[in-house]
């Protein structure tokens, strides 16, 4: 199985200084490409100006969101399928009578789903702006 020999790299990676400054320093790099680009589409592609900005930002976040609630709402109905689901035959339930390895495999991903709602929570949102009347003179 490949999960054992994933979380044996945790270490590694925790452990070592270059792996993870490379890690984060791609994060970092991606990240600010992402807002770069957004800026670019929104200006010089689609002429939309600085409220296209705001609206490209907004797409991107309702698509976190989105994403998010698919993967929490699809990891719980395969965690609920498992209950009626035979479970297999060489591993039969792994404990407490009822818990499977189908129902395993989907923890993470229901984890994960969670995680990413919680942390779009905290994500900016576009403001608007007042209009500003221009001043006859």
């Amino acid at each position: 199985m490949c999960l054992p020999r994933v979380l044996r790299g945790g270490p590694f990676v925790a452990g070592s200084a270059v792996v993870l400054f490379v890690l984060l320093a791609a994060q970092t790099l991606t990240r600010g490409a992402l807002s770069v680009f957004t800026v670019l589409i929104a200006v010089d592609l689609l002429g939309m100006g600085e409220p296209g900005v705001g609206t490209l930002t907004a797409a991107v976040g309702a698509g976190a969101v989105l994403g998010s609630l698919f993967a929490l709402m699809y990891g719980s109905f395969r965690f609920i399928v498992e209950f009626v689901r035979v479970p297999d035959a060489q591993l039969g339930y792994l404990a407490f009578g009822w818990l499977t390895m189908g129902q395993v495999l989907e923890l993470p991903v229901i984890a994960f789903g969670l995680y990413c709602l919680w942390r779009s929570r905290n994500a900016p949102t576009v403001q608007p702006q007042p209009v500003v009347a221009a001043q006859a003179g």
